[in-house]
């Protein structure tokens, strides 16, 4: 995504994704396509995945990050190890939206693969 390029986070930190998750996503996009555009209704977020970034939106502010994992650490040794990548945060109240909008995810995800 450019635009991440132009917005600097406030923040970056390591981070370690679920594997399931993880899979998840990277099994849709291989099957659905890039990139994936889901809308988290009850947290008013928008989610495109790409396979080198996931960045979250608020709705009514397209523009503006609120979140993104980025540089996804692909050399695992087992689907079951969880997945090293970096957190950028744009709003300091993104951390704790954070375990909703990783559970909220991994549903629409797993919706949009059942459907297809």
């Amino acid at each position: 995504m450019n635009l991440l390029r132009d917005i600097p986070p406030l923040r970056s930190i390591p981070y370690a994704l679920d594997a399931s998750l993880y899979n998840h996503v990277r099994l849709a996009l291989l099957r659905i396509g890039t990139p994936i555009e889901l809308e988290l209704e009850k947290l008013c977020i928008d989610m495109v995945l790409e396979k080198t970034c996931w960045v979250g939106y608020h709705s009514q502010h397209i523009s503006l990050p609120l979140i993104a994992w980025v540089d996804f650490d692909s050399g695992r040794s087992a689907l079951d190890a969880p997945v090293g990548c970096t957190l950028h945060l744009y709003h300091h109240h993104a951390w704790l939206q954070l375990p909703r909008v990783l559970q909220a995810l991994d549903k629409e995800v797993q919706l949009r693969l059942a459907a297809k």
